[in-house]
């Protein structure tokens, strides 16, 4: 509680959770469960299997390492950067938070981006453009490169956005 947590060079698993502090994995492996409350996330490493998870905080991530990826962000903003695996999963998903993906080199996935509610999908990776539906609900599905991978965006109220790095 109220602290921030380092957590470097861990090996096999890691399973942390924090009300108030922000979480800092680095240089670790294996599989990741990451939760916090009023705190910032970000992780760096070769993961088969990430999990993170804020409330009013920020998850950043370089997902160049990892297999699969999952995050739920309630109201803090959520940004993943780096080039996806041969067949990495990627699910981003937020109530209130924006979603940020800034691909390296060629993204190569099959894409989803959802935003409901008045949210927006800025696509600056591709020419695709979304679909606006009832609501003011926005779609927008495409493949990018071979589509080995899948990248899966979904927000309530935020904006998603697809950038490639510069």
């Amino acid at each position: 509680m109220s602290g921030e947590l380092l957590i470097n060079n861990v090996r096999i698993s890691i399973k942390v959770s924090s009300i108030s502090g922000d979480i800092n994995v680095t240089e670790s492996y294996g599989t990741a469960y990451i939760e916090s409350i009023q705190g910032d996330t970000s992780i760096i490493g070769n993961f088969e299997d990430v999990k993170l998870r804020t409330v009013t905080g920020d998850i950043w991530a370089d997902i160049t390492e990892i297999d699969n990826v999952s995050t739920n962000n309630i109201a803090g903003d959520t940004k993943l950067s780096g080039s996806l695996k041969k067949d990495a999963q990627v699910k981003m998903t937020s109530v209130k938070g924006d979603l940020h993906y800034e691909a390296s080199g060629i993204l190569n996935a099959k894409c989803e981006v959802l935003s409901q509610f008045g949210g927006e999908i800025v696509n600056n990776l591709t020419t695709d453009l979304p679909n606006t539906s009832h609501m003011q609900q926005q779609q927008l599905h495409f493949v990018s490169g071979n589509g080995l991978g899948t990248l899966v965006m979904k927000t309530i109220n935020g904006t998603a956005i697809i950038n490639r790095a510069l």
